[in-house]
């Protein structure tokens, strides 16, 4: 539950509005796989790949600027993760 996690966090410690990016085929998927595992709890919205947000992302290749490179969100590297998009995000 990494994931739970980290939105967690990153919804009420540092005030985060938590977008989730993919194509609008995959948007129902999504949500009805991730809604009864507790995994749209901090999702404010599914962006499509025609909708844009400037933020911070977590993404598996660098391609955006403020991404966090990482092949997966798993506990040994979820303090990793969230100090870099605290750094990022300017958060002391």
């Amino acid at each position: 539950m990494v994931f739970r996690t980290v939105t967690l966090i990153c919804h009420y410690d540092f005030q985060m509005d938590i977008l989730l990016h993919t194509t609008q085929e995959m948007k129902d998927l999504y949500y009805h796989w991730m809604k009864p595992r507790g995994l749209m709890d901090y999702i404010a919205y599914i962006l499509n790949e025609r909708e844009w947000e400037e933020g911070i992302r977590i993404d598996t290749i660098g391609i955006y600027p403020h991404t966090i490179v990482v092949k997966s969100l798993r506990i040994e590297n979820q303090i990793s993760v969230l100090g870099d998009i605290r750094k990022l995000a300017g958060i002391v």
